[in-house]
Order: structure tokens, then sequence, then C-alpha cells
């Protein structure tokens, strides 16, 4: 049976709370599939299968390997407590089995890691150079992509929701069966939903344009804006304090943001990304 646009963006919303779940409660040595199966308010066996058909593996598969990762990232920090007390915060109840796991998942053992100098955050994780409260700067020059564009004017608070019935579309349209490129475009520049909640903005939810597919409904064509774009790529964060990058664009570079279109670029879908693992990109305009 198809599913219904209710059920898409209530399952969506259900992803997203077990995706948080998961991150704040990773030390809970007792977090079981039906802990998860709960939070998301699904009976074990529809969780399961909905969490492997969206995020291609198993719930507990995730706990696994993002207390891995914690344990990986504590060990480069040099920060960890011992291997005993690291084994057991990642749900392990031996040495033996945590240092297995640990060798399969990243090709070395614990001990191999603290054999390494001490290395900040900017060297740990799959996105090299991301600093704990410093995203990434990066100038890119950003050629006009021909995009489906989705429009949306409303309160900055529905703008996520926004996001979620353009998902909605591209189901629906059957244009993008593998899934799509999410991009945002906020023609007036960015406003902070959470501090600014009743503001009235504009934007468009977008995807790069495939030209062997039909339309997606219900959307137009148009270009992503070119031009030159300080990038941002930030770990774990969804939103951005503005403000803050558009020093760091005067003090690190040369060049100066301008008014314009602000952009996001999405490469993962957050409802079904573990916190940790999101990596958002802002476009911020910017100038000689």
């Amino acid at each position: 049976m198809a599913l219904s646009r209710e059920q898409f963006l209530l399952n969506r919303r259900r992803f997203l709370r077990v995706m948080d779940y998961l991150e704040h409660h990773l030390d809970n040595e007792n977090i079981r599939l039906e802990n998860l199966a709960e939070v998301a308010h699904l009976s074990r066996f529809h969780f399961e299968r909905m969490y492997v058909e969206k995020v291609k593996e198993t719930p507990m598969a995730t706990v696994r390997r993002l207390r891995l990762k914690r344990a990986r990232k504590l060990l480069l920090e040099g920060t960890s407590p011992s291997i005993t007390a690291l084994a057991l915060m990642s749900g392990y109840g031996s040495v033996a089995a945590f240092s297995r796991a640990f060798s399969r998942t990243f090709d070395q053992s614990p001990t191999g890691v603290i054999a390494l100098p001490p290395q900040s955050d900017a060297d740990v994780g799959d996105v090299r150079d991301l600093r704990r409260g410093a995203p990434v700067l990066e100038l890119v020059a950003l050629p006009a992509v021909p995009v489906e564009r989705h429009p949306f004017t409303g309160r900055a608070a529905d703008v996520f929701n926004a996001g979620d019935e353009f998902a909605w579309f591209i189901k629906c349209s059957g244009t993008y069966p593998l899934g799509y490129r999410h991009w945002v475009v906020h023609p007036d520049g960015w406003i902070d939903p959470a501090r600014n909640p009743e503001t009235w903005v504009r934007m468009w939810h977008c995807t790069p344009v495939n030209p062997v597919l039909p339309r997606v409904p219900g959307a137009d064509r148009g270009f992503l804006p070119s031009g030159m774009y300080a990038r941002f790529v930030l770990l774990g964060n969804v939103t951005a304090d503005i403000p803050k990058l558009m020093a760091r664009v005067a003090r690190e570079t040369s060049w100066k943001v301008v008014d314009g279109a602000m952009l996001r670029f999405y490469p993962t879908v957050p409802h079904y990304t573990p916190t940790s693992e999101r990596i958002p990109h802002f476009y911020l305009p910017v100038v000689p």
C-alpha cells in the first residue's frame, strides 16, 4: 500500500527522534532495540525493518559503530580512560572483544592508536579539519547548476518542515529513486529559526535536474546562484551562528561577506543520520 503524505512525514520525525536519542544515550549500557522502537512509537519488528531500509544497517549496528568511533576519538585525543574502562563504555564485556571489534572497524588496534601522538579534533573522524566550535572554511566558486526548485514562503520556524514536504514531493515523483542532493537557497539571507521563529522568510528547496527523468511535480526549474562563496562544513550541527561565520571570513581571508543568497547543502539526510555524523554545508556570498 502506498505511503500517505502524513505517514511519510511522521516516519521522518520518528527517525529524527531516534537519531537524537542514540547520540544522547550511548553511555546507557542497557540500550536495546526495544528502547529505540519505543522512542519511534513503532513495534520492534516494524522499526527494525524501516531502520535497515533507511539507514542501511541495523539499529544495534549503529550503536556499536558510534561507540567505537567515540572510543577512537578519545584515544586519538589522548583523553581516554584505561582500555578496560573504554571497553565497558563501548558496551563490551571484555577488552578482547572490544579490541577485536575495534580492529575490524578501523584496521588498527586500540593500543596502536594509543602509540600515536595525541591529536586535536582537527584530525579525528571522517571529515578532516573539523575543529570543536570551528567549522571548516573554504572559498569556492559555485557554478550555475540547473535545479528543480520547490518554493516556500512562511514562518522561519517552519523551514525544516518545508524540507520534509520537498522530500515528499521527490518521493511521489519517482524522479530520484536512488536519492537526491538537497540544496536550500535563501535569497534574502539566513534567518535563524531558533532566534527568529516568527520572521517571514523565502526559500527554495532544490535538487540538481536529472535530464533523463521527468520533472518533480509542483517544482519549477532554475539555477543555483553562481559566484564565489565562503563554504563552511559543520559536523553535528544543523544550524549555524552566521555572524560568527562572517567574522571568521573577515579574520581568516582577504574576502568579505556581502548581501545576497545564502545556500545550504546536505550530503546526508539528517533524519536518517546520527547527529555527530551530519555534515551540513553553509555557503555565504563573498567578494574580494
